[in-house]
């Protein structure tokens, strides 16, 4: 083996220190042990030397610290140093008294003398250094290649002190052969997201095991130890046993949501034997299975806040489990947070009538990782609903029912009881009316116990022949302000009352749907948009079932301000029930009517063949948009933002009037109600907090941070990568304040760009102004329009 040029400087510089050790008397070290990470014939391994000395050692610069190794052994390369041979940088390591002490290679070489390969280590620390007398020194020497045949010899330590001293000590060294087979029927299975558990066969003549791991099934395998860092010298991470569990603490650890390869091989006193054949293993990540309540959904402030994992969980840091106030982000006081299994329950200090936002951040459990608050990987929203009469419990068994107007179906608490225990195994509550009346009446907290069953409930108006099926906690949820009771009612309309159907063919009865609450001063309030949809099913007469089994039928609502009848997408007819049933958020007057009298979708003249025109005809039809008289739609005149806004808040329905704070929106405005309901959803924004300007034209950007808005204020999960807008030349044109925004309007298809460009600055026009609302309602699965 020939040695490079900077071995041989190093080596000639030492001539005269060899020569002199060489023919010196030195002093016998106290003690000295040789163990190694193999003793295979051929292996490499790191070899850690163990020596004492009866007095102090001086080890500062100047001082030489040698390993002469049997004949047949070598190096894996001529010069270490500074440089890792093996698992480990070659060093001396010693701890006086309380003060650990590692010296790493800094100035290392190997040379050889006939068949003797000598590893040289030769400090370059700075100042003093001396070890205390009869104290553990360690010298580690890593990258040494067996001797290859099976014998003994004998490994000598010399120390020459900076001092002059020189002190050297032998020991044997025994290389024999390890177990010659691998473990047999290895199996590693996934315990939870952090931590496996694997056993496997034993070997004849095995002392230990050691279980290896990777990501990769032919890339490098290493140790799967639970050591939070390398073994001390002296140390070996080894099993004894044919089983163990390893959760990934140490060694690089384990990572949810990956796949991992395991081998196992067994060793004895000389080493280890080949590995068994890599055995595969998932490791799942920690998701979120069920929550309580549900995302999107209501709740009583008195309710828990659960969430059922998909395995076992640990939490891993309680701060981390937090409940913010969606609409400002304030985190909410916590009572208590504990884990069952893989159930974790949350208390928290709720309000009435406020949305919440449950979020799990990073690293909250084992196995999870988030990106924050809103980019989390494991949370969800719900929303508290309103007091019964200003109690803390909105849920109570004694109270009384509401004053009745005898039009409707009154229950008793006892009504309800017994509703809510035949709905034990059914997936409904069923409530139905007696006798001629055309509809029920449920106090709040009747309303909110069925509410917290978690189960629809099946409205029957027997008067009317009539079924409405709805969401008990998005009722609750979309009553302003403290109500008493609710009424549920379904009448048909009087013939002399009938809207007149113009061409449309109406089969058989026109039917007014209505939810109304008795407010807690009285008054009443008409609930007509629904925060949800209602399931409605309508009777078909004898006359008109042919008709309903060849499809030829549909639902339609009378839209009282354009005077005509606006018919439904959806809708099945049931011939064993006999009824049409639909979901429509819409609570008005309702008849079935006949496909072919409904006649084409509206349209306008100044549409025909634009690029636009499906979508205006569509979004018109259903009464989002309207044109600007004389059979006109003008698409290429320009959008306001109360337009805009306005345009918006019919299309998702938004309900009530709202607190407005802009101080250019007049309360006589025709927009002033969709800009405050708008407002209050967290949809639009004002250019200061006191000003709105809604007769400014819109620009593009404008349009998208209401759009993206918008599909937050359905789904808070909503989001997008901002490198979404790469896609533009003109990105950087894009505004700091609406670029996240942009680019999840860009990722969801609301809008799009023209000739590379997204143009943000320029107005919005009618016709765009309609493609993107068309789009938020696909894109919300509201109503299709494809």
């Amino acid at each position: 083996m020939s040695l490079n040029s900077r071995s041989a400087g190093i080596l000639l510089s030492l001539l005269c220190f060899l020569f002199f050790l060489g023919s010196a008397s030195a002093t016998d070290l106290t003690s000295l042990s040789v163990q190694s990470s193999t003793y295979v014939p051929g292996q490499e391994g790191r070899y850690t030397l163990t020596f004492k000395s009866g007095e102090q050692l001086n080890l500062s610069v100047g001082s030489y610290v040698y390993v002469n190794f049997p004949q047949g052994f070598s190096f894996v390369q001529n010069s270490i140093s500074s440089e890792d041979p093996g698992c480990t940088l070659a060093s001396i390591q010693y701890k006086n008294n309380s003060t650990d002490k590692y010296w790493s290679v800094l100035n290392g070489d190997v040379s050889v003398a006939g068949d003797v390969y000598r590893f040289i280590f030769q400090p370059t620390v700075s100042g003093s250094v001396y070890t205390n007398a009869n104290i553990n020194i360690y010298m580690v020497v890593p990258g040494v290649v067996n001797a290859p045949a099976v014998g003994t010899g004998t490994v000598t330590l010399s120390v020459y002190g900076a001092n002059g001293n020189s002190y050297t000590k032998s020991a044997s060294v025994t290389l024999g052969d390890p177990p010659a087979s691998a473990p047999s029927n290895l199996g590693v299975v996934a315990a939870n997201s952090l931590k496996v558990n694997a056993t496997w066969d034993t070997v004849v003549g095995a002392t230990r095991y050691q279980l290896l791991y990777s990501s990769d099934p032919e890339g490098t395998y290493i140790q799967a130890c639970d050591f939070g860092k390398e073994p001390d010298p002296g140390q070996e991470w080894s099993l004894t046993s044919n089983s163990c569990s390893y959760s990934g603490t140490g060694n690089g650890g384990l990572e949810a949501g990956k796949t991992y390869y395991f081998k196992v091989r067994a060793g004895n006193q000389y080493g280890y034997g080949p590995a068994s054949q890599p055995v595969a293993v998932a490791i799942p990540a920690v998701t979120l299975q069920q929550s309580t309540p549900v995302d999107g959904g209501y709740a009583s402030i008195g309710g828990s806040i659960t969430a059922v994992f998909n395995q076992p969980v640990r939490i891993t840091d309680n701060d981390k489990i937090q409940v913010y106030e969606k609409n400002t982000g304030k985190p909410v006081t916590k009572n208590q947070v504990s884990v069952d299994g893989s159930t974790v329950t949350i208390s928290a200090a709720l309000s009435y009538r406020t949305a919440y936002q449950v979020v799990f951040h990073e690293l909250a459990l084992e196995g999870t990782v988030c990106q924050g608050f809103y980019n989390r990987l494991i949370g969800w929203s719900f929303t508290t609903y309103g007091s019964s009469s200003g109690s803390s419990n909105p849920v109570s068994s004694s109270t009384s029912p509401a004053t009745n107007s005898g039009l409707t179906s009154s229950f008793s608490d006892a009504d309800v009881a017994s509703a809510l225990k035949n709905a034990e195994t059914s997936p409904k509550v069923t409530l139905s009316t007696s006798g001629s009346t055309t509809g029920l009446s449920l106090t709040i907290s009747q309303l909110g116990t069925i509410a917290s069953m978690g189960k629809p409930v099946e409205v029957t108006v027997s008067n009317a022949d009539v079924n409405l099926t709805l969401d008990p906690a998005a009722l609750l949820g979309g009553i302003q302000g403290t109500a008493q009771s609710v009424s549920i009612g379904a009448r048909v309309v009087d013939s002399g009352a009938t809207p007149a159907g113009g061409a449309v063919m109406i089969a058989g009865k026109v039917f007014e749907l209505s939810i109304t609450a008795l407010m807690q001063d009285g008054k009443t309030q008409s609930i007509d948009k629904l925060a949800g949809t209602i399931s409605v099913a309508l009777p078909v007469t004898a006359e008109s079932k042919e008709a309903a089994q060849r499809g030829e039928l549909t639902a339609a609502y009378y839209d009282q301000e354009s005077g005509s009848w606006v018919s439904l997408d959806n809708g099945t007819y049931d011939a064993e029930k006999g009824a049409f049933s639909f979901q429509t958020s819409h609570l008005s007057k309702w008849a079935l009517v006949y496909k072919e009298s409904l006649g084409g979708p509206v349209t306008f003249s100044d549409i025909q063949g634009h690029w636009a025109q499906k979508e205006v005809e569509f979004m018109a039809g259903k009464g989002y948009l309207k044109g600007v008289g004389g059979g006109l739609f003008a698409p290429e005149n320009n959008v306001t933002r109360a337009e805009f806004a306005a345009m918006l808040a019919r299309c998702l329905g938004l309900l009530g009037e709202q607190q407005c704070p802009f101080a250019d929106v007049p309360q006589d405005a025709w927009f002033r109600n969709a800009v405050s309901q708008a407002y209050t959803a967290g949809i639009v924004k004002g250019i200061s907090d006191s000003s709105f300007a809604p007769d400014s034209l819109i620009s593009r950007e404008q349009t998208a941070m209401m759009a993206a808005n918008a599909l937050r204020y359905k789904n808070a999960k909503e989001s997008a990568g901002i490198d979404v807008l790469d896609q533009f030349a003109d990105k950087n044109l894009i505004s700091d304040w609406a670029a996240e925004s942009c680019a999840m309007a860009v990722d969801k298809g609301i809008i799009k760009g023209s000739g590379g460009l997204f143009a943000p600055a320029n107005n919005a026009t009618r016709a765009e102004a309609a493609v993107m609302l068309y789009r938020v309602l696909n894109s919300l699965n509201l109503e299709r329009g494809e």
